[in-house]
This record gives C-alpha cells, sequence and structure tokens, in this order.
C-alpha cells in the first residue's frame, strides 16, 4: 500500500490571464507504507537542525509547517533566518525525498491555454478539479506499472480540492478499466499535520518556481530536477506529465 501525498502550487483560479501566476499545478509525493515512519523521522530531523531549540514545541504543538513559500519568502516562522539558510532548509527538504527515493508525479496547466484543457476529464469545470484527474490518470499508470503499487490511498491538503467532491473522485478514479484501479480512498488533513502534504507541498513550489523563475535558480529546485532527470529506473523513480506545452530546460 502506497499513501500518495498531494499539494497545489497554488494559483488564482479562474483568472486564466494572470500575469503573476500563469502557471498552476499539482504535485504528489508516493510513500510505502513501510517507510512512512522513516520519512517522518527525517523531516523531524530537518526541523530540530533548523530550529534547535524550539523544535521540541513546534512538533508538540502540531501547528509548525514546513511550507516551501513561507521558507523561501521568510514569512512568519521563517521570517528570523537569513536567507542563505532558508535556502539550505528547501534543500533538507528535497533531500528527505531524495533519500527515500519517493515516486513525485506532477501535473502542470498553462492557464492561459487552460481553456482547451478544461473538458478532457469529467468534473473539470475549472482548474484545481482537471488538475486531480489529470494527476490520478497518470498515478494510476505511473504507479501502478512502475513500483508495483496495486492500492493506494490519496491524501490532500484541504484547501487542494473540495472535500465535498471526494466521493465523486473516487468513483471516478475506480472505473474498472485495466490496470488503473489502485485508488482505495481520498482523504483530506491539515496540512500542518502531515509530514507528507509538506513535503509534496515543497515539490509543487520548486518545479513551478523553475518553471517561472528559471532566471533566479535556487540549489533546492536544481537538485530536484537532477533528481528527476533521466529515464525512470529501479534506484528512482519521477514522472513529471507536463500540460500545455512546458518542458524542462
Amino acid at each position: 500500500m502506497y499513501l500518495t501525498y498531494f499539494d497545489d502550487t497554488g494559483g488564482t483560479g479562474r483568472n486564466y490571464s494572470d500575469p503573476q501566476q500563469p502557471v498552476q499545478g499539482l504535485c504528489s509525493v508516493s510513500i510505502d507504507e513501510a517507510i512512512w515512519r522513516d520519512v517522518e523521522h527525517d523531516c523531524r530531523r530537518v526541523v530540530a537542525d533548523h530550529f534547535p531549540e524550539e523544535a521540541d514545541n513546534f512538533l508538540a504543538s502540531g501547528a509548525f509547517e514546513l511550507h516551501a513559500s513561507a521558507i523561501y519568502q521568510g514569512a512568519g516562522t521563517f521570517r528570523r533566518k537569513a536567507f542563505a539558510e532558508r535556502l539550505r532548509l528547501l534543500d533538507d527538504i528535497v533531500g528527505v525525498v531524495i533519500a527515500h527515493r519517493l515516486p513525485i508525479l506532477g501535473v502542470y496547466i498553462d492557464k492561459a491555454k487552460a481553456r482547451d484543457i478544461l473538458g478532457r476529464f469529467p468534473l473539470t469545470d475549472k482548474v484545481d478539479n482537471a488538475l486531480f484527474m489529470m494527476l490520478y490518470a497518470n498515478l494510476a499508470v505511473h504507479v501502478s506499472m512502475s513500483v508495483g503499487a496495486e492500492r493506494t490511498i490519496m491524501i490532500g491538503d484541504h484547501d487542494s480540492i473540495k472535500p465535498n467532491e471526494a466521493e465523486q473522485f473516487e468513483q471516478l478514479a475506480n472505473r474498472p478499466e485495466p490496470g488503473q484501479h489502485i485508488l482505495e480512498s481520498v482523504r483530506f488533513v491539515d496540512s500542518h499535520r502531515s509530514f507528507g502534504v509538506q513535503l509534496a507541498d515543497a515539490v509543487a513550489y520548486l518545479a513551478r518556481r523553475h518553471m517561472t523563475h528559471s532566471h533566479k535558480p535556487i540549489p533546492a529546485s536544481d537538485r530536484l530536477l537532477d533528481w528527476l532527470g533521466g529515464a525512470p529506473h529501479e534506484d528512482k523513480w519521477g514522472a513529471i506529465w507536463i500540460e500545455g506545452g512546458w518542458e524542462w530546460k
């Protein structure tokens, strides 16, 4: 059984011509339940390394969150950290993904072309719904074929998609098509309570940043993309499905 955590890149929804946010995406990070505790342990270690005096309080409160955009921008809890240290923190988060060779899948929409994409999948009256269905359609193929997982539980942030649509998505995703019946359920959690969602958030943010700010590279994005490069093989697996003409540079 895999636990597949997903989160979006943030976006301005149906404002398809927003020049500040031309790309919207959804990324997932899958964790084999057999190593879930090891991944959580390493995430806790990252917090302890960067907040040695406050880590216990942060982790006990359940309110602390490794939120990628806040880390990069120095917002909230991360305001006190110098930019160089915040970059190291992002790099350490990517390090957890790489160390455990976690399967990654991302789907992105160039919002200027979104009207041509919407309607290809059921329930795609807006971008976030379309992204979810594209993510699952590819997840069903890549996870089942690449890592041999027969079932997965998808777990997302409450803000990633409307929880009241979960049952509809489960019904659609569980249509009896050969090789695609892998979804156990869709669940929604508060992101600050889930390191899995926080890892998905970091991957989504760093990938989108590479697309929209390639002229300002940061080590964590470069490291992630270097690791994802090349064909999948038994030691690592990464699949990025770009919709709308985007390519890795």
